[in-house]
């Protein structure tokens, strides 16, 4: 079964392209929106939340204060950020540790970033079958 990745990134060209490189193995689906209130509204009305959401700093609603509701949500998070240090101390100043990475990134990196964090998922989740197979 396909991971969901929302990606929330205000410049057309690059959501795109991050859109089409994260797709190309197959592994991911990913829902592309270009600002944080559309990133919020599809929180709260989907069905399935996205396994992880890589979100842009700069853009209408920080990413940073997206991320907020993620963080009470459990969820799992990457910033982009053309200024990685002010999205680092915006996150900091939330009391937020999620990775932030620099714009212009390369794409390997980023999707590595992406396998990790949704591999931790993952091993939750097998771990969780296993004890509800235990208990039945």
């Amino acid at each position: 079964m396909k991971k969901t990745v929302l990606l929330v990134e205000d410049d057309d060209d690059l959501r795109r392209s991050t859109q089409e490189i994260i797709e190309l193995d197959g592994t991911y689906t990913v829902i592309a929106l270009p600002n944080g209130k559309e990133a919020l509204d599809y929180l709260a009305t989907a069905e399935t939340p996205p396994d992880i959401t890589i979100l842009d700093e700069m853009m209408y609603i920080r990413g940073s204060e997206v991320a907020l509701t993620l963080s009470r949500l459990g969820m799992n998070a990457i910033l982009i950020s053309g200024c990685a240090e002010d999205a680092v101390r915006s996150l900091q100043e939330k009391g937020l540790k999620y990775p932030v990475l620099k714009k212009p990134f390369d794409d390997y990196k980023l999707l590595k970033m992406i396998d990790s964090l949704t591999a931790t998922d993952l091993e939750q989740d097998k771990e969780k079958k296993k004890s509800v197979r235990s208990v039945a």
